[in-house]
């Protein structure tokens, strides 16, 4: 009974030692889930609030950017889970942060694995840019005209400065005449043009201007701008093209007239070719010559006109046009044709008492007649300058040029083709004359002729010879 004792004491002892020395069973305990992070305090994500389920018994442990925050809230619960949160209390700075849970036995302190990471972003706080004053618009400045124009266009150009993106309503003697487009440039300045919708009356004007911009903002008045519209310049008379041994068929010499002590402005194919200034004359008129200051171009007919501006910058209007083609093309002279009489012309014979003769007088004196006015007419008045002529025949190259020739040489022309017409009349009339004159001779042999048939009709014994005689 001894020995049975002892073995079970020893096998008690056993068991002790080997529950004491044995290692203790490991308890499981599940990572915890993240379900949401969303903007919290100050409704930012600077200051987010995390939340998400945890099993019973365990306290979730917040990490942020792998630091430890603090311990999730569990407050509801759902099934074996507690659902947590957790709100940050300290702002986090703007970018990229990551936030992870670790679940803790509130018995045996054991730790979880940590869930899965979840990564939010804390966008940057705009700063709050502050309200600009509004600058008022400022005015715009009125550059053309001014108080020393003197123009003769009655709806002068109105030329300016204004601020980048406004109009500029016109004022013209206190009455509002009309705006310009909104103006852009990309200096912040932009310049504005504004023709006057009426014309306007000769005298003193007085303009300003008002910038508005695209939200209605208008600025103050500009100054006051007074200029004065007078009669207008006379325009430049051109004259023809001259090529002659002074100049080439491919820059010819541009022959005109203009008033004393203004420029004259050449315009080829509506462009500014060159400008110079008259040398005056005691007419009041001088003449000028110009020559192209490039070669013109075969082929195509140029137009060439001119414009005056006085000493006072006044402008004329373009002048009469020229048209210049080179190589000019080849005038035939075409065939003057006989008038055609239409119908059956009416032959009077003459009185024998008259002679044919004397029917050709009034032709050749009416003829004669005008050939002595024309004779008249080139006769140049005394005193006369002739360097026109002399440029136009090739005698000499000048910019001053005669106005009393230029006019001498023009009624030359005219006097010459008032003869020319005046002799082919003369003409046509003599050939109307021959024509009758000739019909009533044909008539005169055809009634001797009728009259000798009929005489030997009547006497059929006359020989031949007698009825020839007769």
């Amino acid at each position: 009974m001894t020995y049975f004792k002892r073995l079970l004491a020893v096998f008690a002892i056993s068991v002790i030692g080997l529950a004491f020395f044995s290692a203790p069973a490991k308890a499981t305990v599940n990572s915890p889930i993240i379900e949401e992070v969303r903007k919290g305090a100050e409704n930012t994500l600077s200051l987010p609030m995390i939340t998400g389920t945890t099993d019973l018994g365990t306290d979730a442990l917040i990490y942020i950017d792998g630091t430890y925050r603090g311990t999730g809230v569990a407050n509801i619960l759902l099934g074996q889970k507690y659902r947590f949160f957790y709100q940050e209390r300290v702002s986090l700075s703007e970018g990229v942060h990551s936030v992870m849970v670790v679940a803790k036995n509130k018995t045996t302190l054991e730790l979880s694995s940590p869930s899965t990471t979840v990564q939010f972003i804390v966008p940057a706080i705009p700063t709050p840019t502050p309200t600009p004053t509004p600058v008022p618009t400022p005015a715009p400045t009125i550059l053309s005209p001014n108080p020393a124009t003197r123009t003769g266009n009655t709806r002068e150009i109105i030329k300016g400065l204004t601020k980048s993106g406004t109009r500029v309503h016109i004022y013209i003697d206190g009455i509002h005449d009309g705006q310009t487009k909104t103006v852009y440039h990309a200096s912040g300045t932009g310049a504005f043009y504004y023709k006057p919708f009426l014309d306007l009356s000769r005298g003193e004007h007085k303009v300003w201007a008002v910038a508005e911009d695209i939200y209605g903002n208008k600025s103050k008045v500009s100054s006051f701008i007074n200029f004065r519209i007078e009669y207008p310049l006379p325009a430049p008379t051109m004259i023809r093209t001259v090529v002659n041994k002074n100049t080439t068929p491919i820059r010819p010499f541009i022959t005109g007239v203009a008033k004393n002590n203004s420029e004259v402005v050449v315009y080829i194919d509506n462009r500014p070719d060159g400008a110079f200034i008259v040398k005056n004359h005691p007419s009041g008129t001088a003449n000028f010559a110009y020559k192209p200051s490039y070669d013109l171009s075969k082929g195509i007919t140029h137009k060439i006109q001119a414009r005056a501006i006085d000493i006072h910058g006044k402008e004329s209007i373009l002048s009469n046009p020229l048209y210049y083609l080179y190589p000019r093309p080849a005038v035939k002279a075409a065939p003057v044709a006989p008038k055609k009489i239409s119908g059956t012309p009416k032959i009077i014979a003459p009185k024998p008492s008259q002679p044919e003769d004397k029917k050709t007088t009034p032709p050749t004196e009416t003829a004669k007649a005008p050939a002595a006015t024309s004779t008249e007419e080139k006769k140049p008045a005394s005193g006369t300058n002739n360097s026109l002529n002399n440029l136009l025949n090739g005698n000499e190259v000048s910019e001053e040029v005669s106005t009393s020739s230029v006019l001498s040489t023009i009624t030359s022309k005219l006097s010459l083709n008032l003869i020319i017409f005046l002799v082919f009349l003369a003409g046509v009339i003599g050939w109307i004359f021959w024509v009758n004159r000739e019909l009533a001779r044909e008539r005169k042999e055809r009634e001797i002729s009728i009259s000798e048939e009929t005489k030997k009709e009547s006497n059929p014994y006359l020989n031949q010879d007698q009825n020839k005689n007769v």
